[in-house]
């Protein structure tokens, strides 16, 4: 039985004859006007033009290339914005070197301030991180953990170490 239908008493509503005693099944009005496909299950979608994801239920969204490339956007700036500063991330800010307004990669474990941060975040998009190995790094955190494109939104934390951990290997090859 379709989520949200009703059973309804035939007798009920004089639909039927009070003598008729059969069960009908009324489909909520969204079944009804939806377009009809074959989908195995519902999946979430995943609306990124807020701080805070909002996810909402709708069928088969997680192939839409369009999804795919928000969630590589917010993951992206999330990552350069955001975690970047972060403590996590002090191992790896100290793999860089600032003198002045230059960023060179070198192991200096001092004290980075905001504008030290700032400038190595710019390093980083510069030159290290791309929208599209952004993409690849994702895409092999959903394949490791069997998830759907959707599902990153509830693995921030989780993907937040494993971006950290495929950010040092690219700062590391870059270096050579």
């Amino acid at each position: 039985m379709p989520k949200g239908a009703k059973i309804v008493l035939a007798s009920e509503k004089g639909k039927v004859a009070e003598s008729n005693p059969f069960i009908s099944i009324t489909p909520p009005l969204s079944s009804i006007f939806a377009p009809r496909r074959k989908v195995g299950k519902l999946v979430t979608s995943v609306n990124l033009d807020y701080s805070d994801p909002m996810v909402s239920v709708h069928e088969d969204y997680m192939n839409e290339p369009e999804v795919k490339q928000k969630l590589v956007k917010h993951f992206y700036y999330l990552t350069l914005d955001k975690w970047l500063y972060s403590e996590d991330y002090e191992s790896v800010l100290n793999m860089f070197t600032v003198k002045g307004k230059n960023v060179f990669i070198g192991k200096n474990t001092s004290e980075k301030n905001t504008k030290d941060k700032s400038r190595i975040s710019e390093y980083v998009e510069r030159k290290i991180l791309s929208k599209k190995k952004m993409k690849k790094i994702l895409k092999q955190y959903i394949s490791k953990k069997r998830l759907n494109w959707v599902d990153l939104v509830d693995e921030k934390s989780s993907l937040k170490h494993f971006v950290k951990k495929k950010l040092k290997s690219l700062i590391n090859e870059k270096k050579y």
